[in-house]
């Protein structure tokens, strides 16, 4: 079951374990100084993503996360986290945030195109990480850690799951999936402008793969 909807069976995963990994990975790298860029949505579920969570854990590592560096956009308008980027890490070195956490790889490709243009250095002034569907990732323009659960994996745990049921037999407990790091260099950029609607066109992220997932979201 599932802490959002415990009446139904599913197969979970826990977002703490996404934001111990990340929070983890950036100190462990460093980094004191958090801004986090988060997807906004009008549904109300139990998550590791609220501000208070958010800053709690970050005070654990001896790490600050201001009011003002913890943004929230929504998917749909994606693109505009790259102007949000670049207010986030507008300021001063040794001022400004020195690690960004994005909690929807959606925000990788515009995120890390500020970071770019902005000349910042991926070994002393900033480090990425961001949320990931495993296997695919996105281009990004700047180095990135992706923090994910492999989709592939999960779907088989999914469906040995309804097998099992399907035979008579009860599931059992399944354990909840565990997110994973994966260390991403930067690519030549593939960046897009948005389409009408804010849809971006991008050969680099079509697939068939992308229709199934385990998403994170975030409020």
């Amino acid at each position: 079951s599932n802490s959002a909807y415990p009446e139904i069976s599913a197969v979970w995963h826990e977002g703490e374990d996404f934001l111990r990994k990340s929070l983890d990975h950036l100190r462990g790298r460093g980094r004191r100084r958090l801004a986090v860029i988060k997807g906004a949505t009008a549904e109300k579920l139990p998550h590791a993503f609220d501000e208070s969570s958010l800053t709690m854990e970050a005070a654990r590592r001896g790490m600050e996360l201001r009011p003002e560096w913890l943004q929230s956009i929504h998917w749909s308008v994606a693109w505009d986290s790259r102007n949000l980027t670049r207010l986030l890490l507008g300021g001063r070195p040794g001022e400004r945030p020195d690690a960004l956490l994005l909690t929807d790889s959606v925000f990788a490709e515009p995120a890390t195109a500020a970071v770019r243009d902005m000349g910042l250095d991926s070994g002393t002034d900033l480090t990425v990480v961001s949320h990931c569907n495993f296997p695919e990732t996105p281009a990004t323009s700047f180095p990135v850690t992706f923090v994910g659960i492999d989709v592939e994996r999960a779907l088989e745990v999914f469906l040995e799951a309804m097998r099992t049921m399907k035979s008579g037999a009860a599931a059992g407990l399944v354990p909840p999936l565990r997110y994973e790091l994966r260390e991403h260099t930067a690519e030549p950029a593939r960046i897009s402008m948005p389409a009408k609607g804010g849809q971006r066109k991008n050969k680099a992220r079509s697939g068939s793969r992308e229709k199934i997932f385990i998403h994170s979201h975030s409020t």
